[in-house]
């Protein structure tokens, strides 16, 4: 299920993109954030945790390529067990920095698009004028800490716990508001965990923080701070099935599931993943593979698209074969729907010595569209009195005529007699025991009309009955191609992997190792 991630070369920026076979090295306790299609590294230890590194270096996910920044304004010192959050084309680096002082706030705010950064400046000498009671109360702005948490929350940045100098673990819920960039301490109803080096994760409107250590004690245990209630809530797992006392682990949010990977148990590096199911607030434990990270600590993990699967293609349609000569050219410049109902059609094709152009001009136009070819050929006889009458009688305006409106005059009736229902091609008549005349079983609207065009008003009654090509139904096929046209195939669902970043690993005095990433796929 993992992979490793091939990085390949590096183009340094500051030699006017030169390629160059350098990628920063391996590191823990550094900071990973995903901007577009980059994610940016930022400081950390390098060496085992031996040498503070102040390097800033983006990894391009569709290339593959490594590129150390150049950039301008006042960059951030080196940090260690820092944040940064990432907020439209900006990072918000806070804290990190051993030692600092107590009265500034160690925030700065690098802009992708520019890049510059720029540092926010003392908020004690900022915001003094703005409310008195909370300067005296020492809680204008949060106080230099390494080993907190960052998330993006709607319009402001959530840092929870951290480690304080001097006073250790901290429970503290500050909030950074983005467009007045004012600080503000979240109220809390009762007391959470004092936690640091901890993973952190937000879902529906809830942190969720497990483990990590309270001053110098590895914690096992899971909590979730509501942030319309104002409330903490330790989630009870079974401890069977739940994940050790660890910290300097790494965790993320994917869809319904909460991941940790690695950290430090019991003094010792591991590399197991746990995946929490927020619905049924229990965990399970992924099982390895055969490819598989090492153990490590202080990693940082990105949830990241991955390549989509390629769009399925339809078959190119077949070319459509070339009308024979003669007639069927004619037949050939009618429209598409046309030819798609004379398709369902039954008639005749003439060749072409049967064709009507073969015929003598002064010969009748007007010939029955039932005759085939081989009644043409056959030579002309006199009519019968019966059948001069009929030609003389006006052509019916459709084959199919309207049962509602026919009605045929039985041997009781005392008034002329009707003349008969002329027979046409699509419908017969029989007569029943009775005598009297019905249309037949193939002719009748259980079965459909053999005629398409058909529009009469016992028809559009019918209902559940008519056949998808009566022309009056929703479903008409001809209807449905020229009104709406066909739905687009929809798009194949993004795949989401989670991106391992770095992580401590065994010192080397001659082997300078680079920054290792291994992708796990989620969907």
């Amino acid at each position: 299920m993992w992979s490793p991630v091939d990085s390949g070369g590096a183009v340094d920026a500051g030699t006017g993109g030169t390629r160059t076979a350098a990628a920063p090295c391996s590191r823990g306790k550094h900071s990973a954030t995903l901007v577009g299609s980059y994610v940016y590294i930022l400081g950390g230890r390098g060496a085992g945790g031996s040498v503070p590194l102040r390097d800033f270096w983006r990894f391009h996910l569709g290339t593959g390529n490594w590129e150390r920044l150049e950039t301008q304004g006042e960059a951030p010192p080196a940090l260690q067990e820092h944040t940064a959050t990432a907020h439209g084309s900006k990072l918000y680096v806070f804290g990190g920095e051993a030692g600092s002082i107590s009265t500034e706030t160690p925030l700065w705010i690098y802009d992708t698009e520019t890049s510059l950064w720029r540092k926010l400046v003392g908020a004690t000498e900022t915001l003094r004028s703005r409310n008195i009671r909370e300067q005296k109360n020492g809680a204008i702005s949060p106080r230099g800490r390494r080993g907190h948490s960052a998330h993006a929350l709607k319009d402001c940045l959530l840092i929870y716990g951290g480690y304080k100098d001097f006073r250790g673990s901290t429970n503290e819920l500050w909030a950074f508001h983005y467009e007045t960039e004012w600080w503000q301490q979240v109220r809390q109803g009762n007391a959470g965990p004092a936690r640091h080096r901890h993973a952190a994760a937000l879902h529906d409107s809830r942190l969720y923080v497990h483990g990590g250590q309270r001053d110098l004690r590895d914690c096992a245990d899971l909590w979730h701070y509501d942030t319309l209630s104002r409330m903490w809530t330790q989630v009870r797992t079974p401890a069977k099935t739940s994940p050790a006392a660890r910290s300097g682990h790494a965790g993320l949010r994917a869809g319904a599931h909460f991941y940790i990977f690695g950290g430090e148990v019991d003094g010792h590096p591991t590399n197991e993943l746990w995946r929490f199911h927020f619905a049924t607030e229990t965990w399970e434990r992924v099982a390895q593979g055969l490819q598989w990270p090492l153990p490590r600590v202080d990693c940082a993990a990105l949830l990241v698209p991955g390549a989509g699967a390629a769009p399925r293609r339809e078959p190119a349609p077949a070319p459509r074969p070339e009308p024979p000569a003669g007639s069927m050219r004619e037949l050939s410049k009618l429209p598409s729907f046309r030819l798609r109902r004379a398709a369902r059609c039954s008639y005749s094709v003439l060749g072409e010595r049967d064709s009507t152009e073969s015929l003598p001009r002064d010969a009748s136009p007007a010939l029955p569209k039932s005759r085939s070819s081989a009644a043409l050929a056959r030579p002309p006889r006199a009519a019968s009195p019966r059948e001069a009458d009929e030609a003389e009688r006006p052509a019916q305006p459709a084959s199919v005529p309207d049962f509602a409106d026919v009605a045929l005059a039985s041997d009781e009736d005392e008034g002329p007699r009707r003349p008969p229902v002329r027979k046409s091609a699509s419908v017969r008549f029989t007569a029943d025991d009775e005598g009297e005349l019905s249309t037949s079983d193939y002719a009748s609207a259980e079965a459909g009309f053999a005629n398409p065009h058909y529009l009469g008003p016992d028809v559009r009654g019918l209902g559940a009955a008519l056949t998808p090509d009566s022309g009056v139904a929703p479903g008409d096929i001809e209807l449905q191609e020229l009104r709406r046209p066909r739905p687009a195939p929809a798009p194949a669902p993004a795949r989401l992997h989670l991106l391992l970043v770095g992580g401590k690993d065994a010192a080397h005095p001659l082997l300078r190792r680079p920054l290792s990433l291994w992708t796990y796929r989620l969907l």
